[in-house]
C-alpha cells in the first residue's frame, strides 16, 4: 500500500498513481483513430495489391507474406511509430501548454520522436513481426484489423507508457512488469518534489 499523504491529508489509495487522465485518453483516440485506420486501410491494401501483383498469393504463400512483413516492418512500421511519437506529444503539449507557439512544440516533438524511434523500434520487432506474420498468412485481408487491433490494445499501452515516462536506462530492453511499475512511480515521485 502507498504510504504517501494526498492534498487532504489522508493516504493514498493503491491505485491512485495510475488515474485516469481524460485529455490524455482523447488525445490517443485521436491520434489511433486517425493513424490507424489510415495505416490499416491504405497500407495494407497497397501492401496486398502490390505484393500480389509481383508474388501472387495463391502460388507462393509464405514468399508474399515474408515479403509483406518485411516491407512492412522495414517502411511502414518506423513510420507509424515516428508518426504516433509526433502527434501524441504534440497534442498532450498544445492542450497542457496553450500559449506556446506551435512550431516550437512541433521542433521539440519532432526531436523526441527521432530519439525514441530506433529503441521503440528495437521492442517493436520483438513482438509484430510474428503478429503480422500470422495475420498475412491466416487471415484475410477484410478480417486482419481484428487480430492487430487486438494485439494494439496493448501495445498502444506500452508506447503510451514510453511517451509519457521516456526510455528505459538501458536501451532495447523490454522493462518487466515491477519494473515499470517503480519506473513509472519514480517518475512521478520526481515531478510531485519539483
Amino acid at each position: 500500500m502507498c504510504r504517501q499523504k494526498n492534498s487532504t491529508g489522508l493516504f493514498c489509495s493503491p491505485c491512485s498513481h495510475f488515474a485516469f487522465s481524460q485529455p490524455q485518453f482523447y488525445i490517443l483516440l485521436i491520434t489511433h483513430s486517425l493513424l490507424t485506420v489510415g495505416y490499416l486501410h491504405f497500407w495494407w491494401g497497397f501492401l496486398e495489391r502490390t505484393i500480389g501483383a509481383v508474388i501472387p498469393v495463391a502460388r507462393h504463400r509464405l514468399i508474399n507474406t515474408a515479403a509483406k512483413v518485411i516491407i512492412d516492418q522495414g517502411a511502414g512500421a518506423p513510420l507509424y511509430i515516428y508518426t504516433y511519437y509526433i502527434m501524441t506529444n504534440t497534442l498532450q503539449k498544445l492542450q497542457s501548454e496553450p500559449n506556446r507557439k506551435a512550431l516550437d512544440i512541433l521542433e521539440e516533438t519532432e526531436s523526441r520522436a527521432r530519439h525514441m524511434l530506433w529503441p521503440t523500434m528495437l521492442k517493436h520487432w520483438k513482438v509484430w513481426p510474428a503478429v503480422h506474420s500470422l495475420n498475412f498468412y491466416f487471415v484475410p485481408l477484410q478480417h486482419r484489423v481484428l487480430l492487430q487491433n487486438t494485439v494494439l490494445v496493448g501495445w498502444s499501452g506500452y508506447l503510451s507508457h514510453l511517451n509519457k515516462t521516456g526510455l528505459p536506462e538501458e536501451s532495447g530492453k523490454l522493462m518487466t512488469p515491477k519494473e515499470e511499475i517503480d519506473s513509472t512511480l519514480k517518475s512521478r515521485k520526481t515531478v510531485s518534489e519539483t
